[in-house]
């Protein structure tokens, strides 16, 4: 059974923000790839980060915004 094709872009465009995300977080922010992982979910769910304090200094939170857009 093969998935639609809009269904294979949109799940392969989510792993791409998740990946590029994840990856500016680690280089930008100096988390660990579990923490980048999670705060890129947290990101583009849009559920905020009150358990984690939020991003620590000004580069990652304008990576937060790119991530956001």
């Amino acid at each position: 059974m093969r998935l639609p094709t809009n269904l294979r872009a949109g799940l392969l465009a989510l792993l791409l923000v998740v990946f590029v995300g994840s990856t500016g977080f680690i280089l930008i922010g100096g988390l660990p790839l579990g923490d980048a992982i999670y705060f890129t979910i947290i990101t583009i769910t849009t559920l905020g980060y009150e358990e984690l304090g939020g991003p620590f200094d000004t580069a990652t939170r304008i990576w937060v915004v790119i991530v956001i857009i």
